[in-house]
């Protein structure tokens, strides 16, 4: 979710070969289901003539399984925080770069971990990868003095709520 409903969105693009030998999930019969094979049911060949077997599987199954279904209030919250998703994780992958070059000058600060510095060792296939300058919401940093110090410091930060919700409405 984004900070306002449990849930969350699954985005397929029906792209996915499951019949590649890797997941029998897909292929094998499905015993909750009288031998229902989803990928010859719902791949690319099947009933519906395009590859909606992940989704399928996942919407059946997890309806049977733990009766996942969004109240429409629910899903008016989903639908609120996915048009301004992505102007959120721009705007909080600027926030992080602009952050990791602060971290970087630091006094109080040894390393700095981050996809968008230059000097990560991963930046390269960052840049091949990921969309213009949005290498993520999330870094690493290590305050000088260790475990005392970085407890203190978490401890007094004023600015940001101690959530696991990346890209939430409320970061």
């Amino acid at each position: 979710g984004h900070g306002t409903t449990v849930g969350g969105v699954i985005v397929d693009g029906g792209t996915m070969d499951w019949n590649n030998g890797k997941h029998p999930i897909f292929t094998e019969p499905s015993p909750g289901y009288h031998g229902l094979r989803f990928w010859d049911s719902f791949g690319p060949t099947g009933v519906l003539g395009v590859n909606v077997a992940f989704i399928m599987r996942a919407r059946v199954e997890g309806l049977r399984d733990i009766g996942m279904c969004q109240s429409p209030f629910g899903s008016f919250n989903f639908l609120l925080g996915l048009e301004t998703l992505s102007l959120r994780m721009e705007r909080h992958c600027s926030n992080t770069m602009a952050l990791a070059h602060y971290l970087e000058a630091h006094d109080m600060v040894t390393w700095v971990s981050y996809t968008g510095l230059h000097a990560h060792p991963f930046h390269k296939r960052a840049v091949e990868y990921f969309r213009k300058d949005c290498f993520g919401a999330v870094l690493t940093f290590g305050v000088k003095g260790g475990l005392g110090p970085g407890t203190l410091f978490i401890d007094n930060v004023k600015l940001a709520s101690q959530l696991a919700n990346v890209g939430d409405a409320k970061t």
